[in-house]
């Protein structure tokens, strides 16, 4: 075949195959994704794949479980450690929270609890600025509330800061609704309650104890003579470890510190009555009452309490108080005016009207004015004058279920009486009436204290004394 027969072959169609290229007697001519094609030559299985021992598979398995134990055995023990050290921490945070759980109860019995923003003194709840300060006037006042400041909700607490401010205890501001609700430090308690002795009872303190605190070049001059006070009171320990003034309060922290500055300072008692700390003059029945005094005799507070008819109600002094120690003076002072009128009589100058205006604001009702124009007319025909003194015996106040009742010591002197039968008022509406001694008497009574309005007040029982008197 000819050089044209060729071209022909190979345009036929303008489409070269093999065939044709045959044809045409020429080399086979490949197109170019033909070749593509070709050139992908398979491999055969396995050639390049390297076929792995029994041996190393083993050992590969092996490695691989090693891997394995070693991740899982450092899993565990980071979590072994975690849990070792949470428990760790919780035993030595309950540890550092058990010390100060005692006074969880003696706040209660003081009613300081319910001053706290939330009403309980629960030892691990952190306190704020404002709820600090409101507490430390509670404490050195033994108060509630505050009549006559008005609260207009700017922040928490903002009575009590304006009258810590009003009385020099803040500076202007140092409180705000900005910081009210950040967390106390120790020092700034601490100047809280000196300040508050200062200011609001009057008292210097005392300042002649060397600190031993090895921080205590950290703290001003004035926060060193609170410190030196409350050691010397007796309310924290002089030591030389670090004081750490500036840690966050806990309420546990809080309640030791206003326990002990009530008990030590006497602010839970009224006139100035010391807390007894004599262990022979306490009382048998010593947990039935919210402290012991030291003026008074033991054997007063173990006298059983008078029942009344519903004794379901009964109050012990101790549940007396926490319901209502801020009538205490009230009722003090109520009972006290009323037996000293009447222990204090002289024939020569007695009259009707003057014992209804010294009594009649003083009792439950209306004294009835026919009883006591009888009594003036029996002490001055009898010649009788009597001189003495009522001091109501706290804290012993309690509820017999009808009446509170107040146990009030009466001292008195008959001095001059040509009888010696019903020389007290009321005594002439007894039926056998009732005799005293010439010269000193003393006696002691519960004296009877009617609510004239519920949940509000009470009011003196002018019932004769004879039928009050503790045998």
């Amino acid at each position: 075949m000819d050089n044209d027969d060729i071209e022909e072959v190979l345009n036929d169609d303008n489409e070269v195959t093999p065939e044709k290229a045959e044809q045409a007697g020429t080399k086979k001519v490949v197109p170019a994704y033909m070749k593509k094609e070709e050139n992908k030559t398979e491999e055969p299985k396995g050639k390049n794949k390297k076929v792995k021992s029994k041996k190393e598979k083993k050992e590969k398995n092996k490695t691989s479980k090693s891997n394995k134990k070693l991740i899982i055995f450092c899993v565990t023990a980071v979590v072994i450690l975690v849990a070792l050290a949470i428990f760790i921490y919780v035993l030595l945070l309950n540890k550092k929270y058990e010390k100060y759980k005692p006074y969880e109860e003696p706040m209660h019995t003081y009613a300081f609890d319910i001053m706290y923003d939330n009403g309980t003194a629960t030892t691990k709840e952190k306190v704020t600025k404002s709820e600090a300060i409101k507490m430390a006037i509670a404490a050195t006042l033994n108060i509630e509330d505050l009549p006559g400041y008005i609260d207009t909700n700017t922040f928490t607490n903002e009575i009590w800061v304006k009258y810590a401010v009003a009385n020099q205890i803040l500076s202007d501001s140092e409180i705000n609704e900005l910081n009210c609700n950040d967390n106390v430090t120790y020092i700034e308690f601490v100047r809280y309650l000196e300040v508050s002795k200062q200011k609001l009872l009057g008292q210097n303190l005392k300042t002649s104890t060397q600190l031993e605190f090895k921080d205590t070049d950290k703290y001003t001059i004035e926060e060193q003579t609170y410190l030196q006070d409350l050691i010397e009171t007796g309310v924290i320990e002089n030591t030389n470890k670090k004081l750490k003034g500036n840690r966050k309060l806990f309420k546990g922290e809080i309640n030791e510190l206003i326990v002990k500055f009530a008990e030590k300072n006497n602010t839970i008692t009224l006139d100035g009555d010391k807390i007894n700390i004599n262990p022979d003059k306490v009382p048998s029945n010593a947990s039935e009452y919210t402290y012991i005094l030291s003026n008074v005799d033991k054997e007063v507070y173990e006298k059983p309490l008078q029942e009344g008819e519903y004794t379901d109600y009964v109050l012990n002094p101790k549940e007396c108080y926490i319901e209502n120690k801020t009538s205490y003076s009230d009722m003090k002072a109520m009972v006290e005016n009323y037996y000293n009128a009447v222990l204090n009589v002289d024939c020569n100058t007695i009259t009707s009207e003057e014992i209804y205006e010294k009594l009649n604001y003083l009792v439950a009702g209306s004294m009835d004015m026919d009883v006591i124009e009888e009594y003036v007319n029996y002490v001055k025909s009898n010649n009788i004058k009597i001189t003495g003194e009522a001091k109501v015996q706290m804290p012993i106040i309690y509820y017999d279920g009808v009446d509170y009742r107040v146990r009030t010591k009466l001292k008195f002197n008959v001095e001059q009486s040509y009888v010696d039968e019903n020389l007290l008022l009321n005594d002439l509406e007894l039926e056998d009436g009732y005799e005293y001694k010439s010269g000193e008497n003393e006696l002691l009574i519960d004296a009877k204290l009617e609510i004239f309005v519920e949940s509000t007040g009470c009011k003196i029982s002018s019932a004769p004394i004879s039928n009050m008197i503790i045998k």
